[in-house]
């Protein structure tokens, strides 16, 4: 059975669970996670962050989510860093390579047995760690 599961920011935190939107009297549309716990809280979250989780696990066995940064490295020791995207034409999540763009040839169809062969780490995510994607 396939996981649907969702993360996003609230403040400087992120929270996981079910995602959903509707309108709030003060704030208009708003999005909401309701956590994961025996407790279930509801936090309304920045839209702009908002992730799913691909159903994939890093070679440590964290989750992947969409926004991700993951990593590799070449035989000569280089690191090798892609981004997580989900991509509609794909109808599915995407690697795509630093310094590149969708069309490149440095994208293509993210599954578990490219993530384990490759050994693959989450080592951040677009929204905290932007500087990971820029060029030298």
């Amino acid at each position: 059975m396939r996981e649907i599961k969702f993360r996003a920011k609230w403040g400087d935190l992120w929270a996981h669970g079910n995602l959903y939107i509707r309108k709030h009297e003060e704030f208009g549309d708003c999005a909401y996670i309701i956590g994961y716990t025996e407790n279930p809280s509801t936090t309304i979250v920045d839209v702009n962050t908002i992730g799913q989780f691909t159903g994939l696990h890093d070679k440590n066995g964290k989750k992947i989510y969409e926004g991700d940064i993951i990593r590799s490295f070449d035989s000569k020791g280089e690191p090798i860093i892609h981004y997580i995207q989900y991509d509609d034409e794909e109808a599915g999540f995407i690697a795509i390579l630093k310094g590149s763009k969708k069309g490149d040839f440095g994208y293509g169809r993210c599954y578990q047995q490219w993530i384990t062969e490759c050994e693959k780490e989450v080592i951040g995510n677009i929204h905290d760690n932007p500087e990971l994607l820029k060029q030298k």
